[in-house]
């Protein structure tokens, strides 16, 4: 495959050659673009993605500035919400520009987020214990010919309990040269979003663990691994699954008190495609000291399959919100309407329209609504924030960030299950009798 780098993926790869489109100044000049479409352009199935006619037209019309307020407003309704029920498949594969450069950058669903802006690699080979030196240069001779690894490095990773005198939980400590880190994860910063990159001393640990642990920069957490070790938190990056402590070779020295053991490689591939991972892993687990191979768009597939479940919770939450709106206004209009009977009947006898006794009838589910809409909009944030932490695992982080649109649908479902409501009330109130309404006593 041919290798492009910086600019020339963005508009030789997702572009046509005989496209031009100019080029806007709005990205940030600090981070490193080219690295990223570089990256990029090694994927066959990220580069497939272009522009057709329709789209670049649409492109020229529109201009940068409009499409870019598009892309946003796609991220934040599609990407941005805590919890998306059909993620996954929340992005189309055509129709507007910034669905191509979804696709084409990776950032169309959660689970390419993390399994593409953050885990950056392709495949990982798991080594035997206690690695001969002749296997370890047979592997490397491997690695440096095979045509389908454009790039890989070799790490030391292993399963730990991480401890703090709040919590403890299972991590995994990934010890990686400072210099390839990036290009395999992605630390980014929680509090500025900047690329993090991996300090002297000390351990960066995600989000997620340091809630779990009730820990910050600056603190220090034990970390039981054949031994108990104190390690100081350097920094706290982002992450959804699982829990990774990153640290240097001389870091992991200076806290373990030995040299990082090589037992894992990650690399990244040319052809990405499952045939072409699986002939490529299957050469590698030939060789001897390599004990085990995964392909990280499998582990992905896995993580996508889980988060089905959280369809069907999303699903039964509205359906049971619904459910006791319902009840809670009907039987408050059913009651209402009782007491009333003699009222409403005489209403109908001068002459009012049943619309109009209707309106009458329901101003008081109408009241409602609009104080249980302005209620939950003020207090439907902190809701929000306790329900999403809840129903998070260990292991996992779903985003926590709440948008306009996310209060409109609330709002919206509101208002149609309050017009159920007021619909039943009316077509029961036009049943009503008015001659035996009267005649009952008072």
């Amino acid at each position: 495959m041919k290798k492009v780098k910086g600019s020339d993926f963005f508009c030789g790869e997702l572009f046509p050659e005989s496209t031009s489109v100019e080029k806007t100044e709005a990205l940030p000049n600090s981070y490193d673009w080219g690295d990223l479409f570089e990256r990029l352009s090694q994927s066959r199935f990220r580069s497939k993605f272009r522009l057709t006619t329709k789209e670049i037209v649409y492109l020229k019309e529109k201009g940068v500035d409009t499409i870019a307020r598009h892309a946003a407003d796609f991220i934040r309704k599609r990407l941005a919400p805590a919890v998306i029920p059909n993620d996954g498949k929340q992005t189309p594969m055509r129709g507007h520009p910034v669905f191509i450069a979804q696709h084409a950058t990776g950032c169309c669903c959660r689970g390419c987020t993390q399994y593409g802006d953050i885990f950056r690699y392709d495949a990982q080979i798991t080594l035997n214990d206690g690695l001969l030196d002749t296997e370890h240069a047979d592997i490397k001779a491997y690695l440096d010919s095979s045509d389908n690894i454009s790039e890989y490095t070799e790490i030391y990773a292993g399963s730990v309990t991480a401890e703090s005198p709040a919590y403890s939980t299972t991590a995994y400590v990934e010890v990686f040269d400072p210099e390839d880190i990036g290009k395999f994860v992605i630390t980014r910063a929680i509090s500025s979003g900047e690329d993090m990159p991996l300090p002297e001393s000390g351990v960066i640990i995600d989000q997620k663990l340091s809630e779990l642990l009730k820990v910050n920069v600056g603190d220090s957490i034990t970390i039981d691994s054949d031994g108990r070790h104190s390690a100081k938190i350097a920094g706290i990056y982002q992450n959804y699954v699982a829990h990774f402590i990153y640290l240097t070779p001389a870091a992991y020295e200076d806290i373990f008190g030995d040299e990082a053991e090589i037992n894992t490689v990650i690399l990244n591939l040319e052809d990405n495609s499952s045939a072409a991972c699986e002939a490529t892993m299957e050469e590698m687990l030939k060789l001897h000291g390599v004990s085990a191979a995964s392909r990280t768009a499998d582990v992905k597939d896995t993580y996508m399959h889980s988060m089905e479940r959280v369809d069907f919770v999303v699903v039964v939450v509205i359906l049971c919100a619904a459910a006791l709106a319902i009840v809670v206004l009907y039987n408050l209009s059913n009651i209402n309407m009782t007491e009333r009977i003699r009222e409403l009947a005489t209403i109908k006898v001068l002459g009012f329209y049943d619309i109009e006794v209707t309106t009458y009838l329901c101003r008081e589910n109408i009241i409602l609504t609009a104080a249980g809409i302005a209620l939950g909009c003020v207090f439907g944030k902190y809701l929000h924030a306790w329900l999403i932490r809840s129903v998070e695992i260990d292991l996992m982080m779903f985003g926590r960030s709440t948008t306009a649109m996310s209060y409109a649908f609330s709002a919206a479902l509101t208002v149609i299950f309050s017009a159920i409501v007021n619909v039943m009330a009316h077509v029961k109130m036009k049943g009503i009798d008015m001659i035996e309404s009267l005649k009952s006593a008072e």
